[in-house]
Order: structure tokens, then C-alpha cells, then sequence
């Protein structure tokens, strides 16, 4: 019995060495909700697809590979779009740097609105660091985002 006991702590030990979609799913709804502008959103599903052990200055580290359905159910807007801008007395849009870092962090277009309850496919991947107690999430990068 007691080696039963042994053996089952340790598969539950090494099941835990890497991070699992937890991990990632956390560490993707920071990333959100750090990003999105304040615009409601939620995670519909999250898939590790991929991953790789890395060693970052000499300390553990992990690279999460996933895939993610992210819902908007009141879309989501450019918050940096001025309409306030006067040139030769007619209104022009005025976009500055700050829209990349504020508005649609998983876009290769800043200005990329989704309509009220899209839906988009996220792809990117996680790097997080092993610490005492447990996984700290180091970088969230975004790689594509498609309407589905």
C-alpha cells in the first residue's frame, strides 16, 4: 500500500513539472485583460498545443504553445481613434503610436474592430519561469487572431 502511495506521488509530481493549460489559460486572461481596452471578454476555450523546456539565466523555464476562442460579447473598439482632430475644417481620424499598446494586441492592424459577439481564434505562446511556488508567467506573445 505504502508503495502504491510512493508511486502515485510521484506520476502526480512529474504530471505538474511543466504547465498545463491552466497555466496558460491564466496567464492569457491577464494578458487580456491588461490589453483589451476594458472590453468584456471571455475565454471560451484554450488549448495547449505545443511545448518546450527552456533554461533563461540559468533558472527553469517553459514555452506554452496554444491556441484560444476568445468571445466579446460587446465587441471591441479602437480607443484610440480622435475625432476631435480639426484639419482644413473637416474631422479626420488621428491614430498615433499608442493605439499598437493600447487597443488590439493580437492584431497586426491596431484599428481591427470586432462586432458585437465575435468570436476570434488566438494563437501564440506562453514563456513562463519556475519559481518556489509554482509557474510565473514572463511573456504573453500574441501571433495571429482570426474571426471564427
Amino acid at each position: 500500500m505504502r508503495a502504491t502511495l510512493i508511486a502515485l506521488s510521484l506520476l502526480v509530481g512529474a504530471c505538474s513539472s511543466v504547465p498545463g493549460e491552466q497555466e496558460g489559460r491564466d496567464a492569457l486572461d491577464e494578458h487580456l485583460a491588461n490589453k483589451a481596452g476594458g472590453a468584456p471578454y471571455s475565454i471560451a476555450g484554450f488549448e495547449k498545443t505545443n511545448g518546450q523546456e527552456l533554461e533563461v539565466s540559468g533558472s527553469p523555464a517553459y514555452k506554452l504553445f496554444f491556441s484560444a476562442d476568445v468571445r466579446f460579447p460587446e465587441g471591441l473598439y479602437p480607443i484610440c481613434l480622435n475625432l476631435d482632430q480639426i484639419a482644413n475644417g473637416m474631422k479626420q481620424f488621428q491614430t498615433g503610436l499608442q493605439c499598437s499598446q493600447r487597443f488590439s494586441p493580437f492584431s497586426d492592424d491596431p484599428l481591427k474592430a470586432l462586432p458585437v459577439g465575435a468570436t476570434t481564434k488566438l494563437t501564440g505562446e506562453i514563456t513562463l519561469s519556475q519559481s518556489e511556488n509554482g509557474w510565473l508567467t514572463k511573456n504573453v506573445k500574441l501571433t495571429s487572431s482570426s474571426p471564427i
